[in-house]
């Protein structure tokens, strides 16, 4: 009988797995999500009409999961069990009468009250790292690790004892308290939304005078040290009400994909790609830019390796464009290294070292050392000659070994978990600074567009140097004036939309003195 608990901890590892049963028929995949003191499973159901047309997606019959998800409560615990009754675990092997036995990517866990639990991953490795971190969960307890012959009819019993994963979800467990609370507060959300307002002229002197009186509580905060762009998103609000472990496990569940897939790619396994768009089609779902910043970066190699290089600096681009938008300055680093790679495998080596300058910029700590052998490294290579050039113009040249110096992917696979994805928040606002800078930023439902703007200008200050300051928005789906602009007083919910907002900007010189004039004029 599975134990009921409440997680207060994030899960130290996530994984799909299929569940053998003893009429040794395969089921679904199911979310594994192991925890400090318990291993809770997790089913897939129809909640909404979408998740509906998701499951019967042709896909969702192949070796890897479904990507086309709705949404992560479309995983609802099915059981759960302390790790303190896993009696022991059995690593299945068959040899079919060979000496060299197949290698698997599945294991049996003898529990004390549910009995032997039959679990396929996808891949070999994440059985291990599974088995891995399971060992490390229960410590100082010494798990029993034991190999099984599948060929020996002895062990014949064991598998027999294999069963499905029991269902113990009670009756209304499927998140009715938040449906109930979001039918609460439809009317009131509606009824902001359906308000109307008048647009302020901005350089009107009550307007300006706000600006002012903003920038100057900012300064006064910016007594404070400094805080590096890296932990910048702790600032960004954090909605109490998350969606918890599933959520938290879903995304783990997809970097240990991408990083076996990293693996596959460097012995040009053809799983690789595979595994990688299927991670990049949760990431779109599930709308987790993080994750689709990663996935984007571990795309690219595997186009360089083609040769197909405008595909590959389109996957980067993209990538250092929504790192830009969410400060993930760690997927800077690796983005620019990845450019590196691509202009190195072109012979384009002086841009490929300028690209390498560019990346020690938002380098980690650890990885600033490698920066000089990684410099010899693109020093060493020959350059192509001018003869060669014109010959392979005519298409007359021999074909010639590209260089690969694949520093992106060696670091991608390098980094930890906790520096991968970052704690976003769950209610987030695009804003359109530049055409080629844009801000997420997290917001709450009882934030004013004045507390927008603060966010925004927070941002702004900290992470790109421009002439210019932000000094209000407009709404891109009310279009107004040239120079109007949202009235700081009115909520924030009355006028968002998918679209975001265009930031006003102005040059820095009229906020120092025209503003500060005019509103030392109002106040006397």
């Amino acid at each position: 009988m599975a134990t009921k608990e409440l997680h207060h901890h994030s899960p130290l590892f996530g994984a799909f797995a299929r569940v053998i049963t003893t009429e040794e028929k395969i089921s679904s995949h199911y979310l594994l999500l192991l925890f400090p003191s318990s291993l809770s499973i997790y089913e897939r159901q129809k909640v909404s009409a979408k998740a509906t047309s998701s499951l019967n997606c042709t896909c969702a019959s192949s070796s890897l999961p479904c990507p086309h998800i709705a949404s992560s409560r479309e995983f609802v615990l099915l059981t759960n069990f302390s790790l303190q009754s896993i009696q022991r675990v059995y690593l299945p092997y068959q040899t079919n009468g060979s000496a060299v036995a197949t290698r698997r990517s599945d294991l049996l866990l003898e529990t004390i009250l549910d009995g032997m639990i039959w679990l396929v991953f996808p891949y070999n490795i994440a059985r291990g790292t599974f088995l891995d971190m399971l060992m490390h969960a229960v410590a100082p307890i010494h798990l029993i690790v034991e190999n099984l012959d599948l060929d020996d009819t002895d062990n014949s019993l064991i598998l027999a004892q294999a069963h499905n994963v029991s269902d113990t979800r009670a009756i209304g467990e499927l998140g009715d308290a938040d449906q109930i609370e979001f039918l609460s507060n439809a009317k009131e959300i509606q009824s902001i939304i359906n308000a109307k307002y008048e647009p302020c002229h901005r350089h009107s002197a009550e307007y300006e005078a706000q600006i002012v009186s903003l920038y100057m509580q900012l300064d006064t905060s910016h007594d404070e040290p400094h805080i590096c762009r890296r932990r910048s998103i702790s600032l960004l609000p954090q909605n109490p009400k998350s969606n918890g472990v599933v959520y938290d496990g879903l995304r783990l569940a997809m970097v240990q994909h991408l990083k076996h897939a990293i693996e596959c790619d460097t012995v040009n396994h053809p799983m690789a790609t595979s595994l990688i768009q299927m991670v990049l089609q949760f990431a779109l779902s599930l709308d987790q830019t993080d994750l689709h910043i990663v996935a984007l970066l571990a795309l690219a190699p595997t186009e360089t390796k083609a040769s197909r290089y405008t595909q590959a600096k389109t996957y980067v681009d993209m990538a250092i464009r929504l790192s830009v938008e969410i400060e993930h300055t760690t997927m800077l680093f690796v983005g620019y290294l990845c450019l590196c790679d691509i202009e190195a495998a072109q012979n384009n080596i002086d841009q490929a070292i300028k690209m390498l300058y560019r990346a020690k910029e938002f380098a980690l700590p650890e990885w600033k050392l490698s920066f000089h052998s990684n410099l010899q490294t693109l020093q060493a290579i020959a350059p192509i000659p001018l003869t060669e050039k014109i010959e392979k113009w005519w298409g007359i040249a021999p074909e010639r070994t590209e260089t690969q110096t694949c520093f992106g992917p060696k670091v991608l696979n390098a980094i930890p978990l906790s520096q991968l994805l970052l704690d976003l928040p769950l209610k987030i606002v695009l804003i359109k600074v530049d055409r080629q800078v844009h801000y997420r930023i997290g917001y709450e439902d009882s934030w004013t567009i004045g507390d927008l703007l603060r966010a925004t200008i927070i941002r702004h200050e900290r992470s790109w140097q421009s002439s210019r300051c932000i000094v209000g928005f407009k709404d891109d789906q009310r279009p107004t004036d040239k120079e109007s602009v949202l009235p700081l007083d009115i909520p924030l919910l009355q006028v968002l939309s998918p679209n975001g907002f265009i930031a006003v900007l102005e040059p820095r010189s009229n906020l120092r003195v025209g503003y500060l004039w005019d509103a030392i004029l109002t106040t006397r």
